[in-house]
């Protein structure tokens, strides 16, 4: 799981290089309390994507895990809106064995991009 102090640390890794943080799980609770905790403890920004994921689970062909039902039914917050991606942000040939398995299950994966910053969420162009 990820940690605070992981996200510290890749905060200042990644504002010395100018790099950008993808999180990414298939659990919609892990996807919005890491971007939580990267944005309120760890001073990251979410990066606006081009392809952003308007409403949860926007695309009804996909099934939503028990767990995911379970969040939804204590109101959860839902990973969509600005900076969610509602596609894989990632070259088909950089795609994780989660991207490929929920597909082949008809799951979500829930995608976000992270810069350090302060605050405000930054437009950036289509690609990484």
């Amino acid at each position: 799981m990820v940690t605070e102090s992981l996200l510290q640390t890749a905060n200042e890794l990644l504002r010395s290089s100018g790099g950008k943080l993808l999180l990414q799980s298939n659990c919609e609770d892990v996807a919005v309390t890491m971007r939580h905790l990267a944005t309120n403890c760890a001073g990251f920004v979410c990066v606006d994507v081009p392809d952003t994921m308007l409403e949860a689970n926007e695309d009804r062909a996909l099934r939503l895990p028990l767990r995911t039902l379970r969040w939804v039914k204590m109101g959860g917050e839902r990973a969509a809106g600005q900076g969610w991606s509602a596609s894989p942000l990632l070259p088909s040939r950089g795609t994780s064995e989660t991207d490929v398995s929920c597909r082949l299950n008809g799951t979500p994966v829930h995608r976000c991009i992270m810069q350090p910053g302060i605050g405000v969420i930054r437009k950036i162009d289509s690609k990484l």
